[in-house]
């Protein structure tokens, strides 16, 4: 037991009600501290994100007879529906190899695939995004065999 002299004097009615509101006061600093700490843990907003993409085996579209390249963005903070977006492959070899899917929380999981021209999915390929999550992702493609 701690010494106190003041508490000597004081009617054991004021000590035990001065307890009590130190208690709520203590429970309401903790309240009011945790809530501070999570402020920042909330929803992120969906932004655009540019995705760059590229074949794992470092062949051109032409030569890999990939002519769509899809990428959808499912999951993430409140996503209802998934993000998608295709592009054709470029033609040209080292041509610029990216496009931009709208409205992506962060933690989706990336899928994308590059298809054939009879729509089979040659390539595939799958990340997710970060939180925070970053204007710019990279998504290899790996060769599938057409399975």
């Amino acid at each position: 037991m701690f010494f106190a002299p003041w508490l000597r004097w004081a009617p054991r009615d004021w000590i035990s009600r001065r307890s009590w509101s130190l208690g709520r006061a203590g429970l309401a600093a903790a309240a009011l501290l945790g809530s501070a700490l999570t402020a920042g843990c909330g929803a992120s907003e969906p932004q655009d994100l540019t995705v760059h993409w590229l074949l794992a085996d470092g062949r051109s579209c032409i030569d890999a007879a990939v002519v769509i390249v899809m990428v959808s963005a499912e999951g993430g903070a409140e996503s209802a529906s998934p993000s998608s977006a295709s592009v054709r492959c470029p033609a040209a070899p080292g041509a610029t190899t990216q496009f931009v899917i709208p409205g992506v929380f962060p933690g989706a999981r990336l899928r994308g695939s590059g298809l054939s021209a009879s729509n089979s999915v040659l390539y595939r390929g799958e990340t997710t995004v970060p939180n925070p999550a970053l204007p710019t992702l990279d998504l290899v493609l790996y060769f599938t065999g057409g399975q």
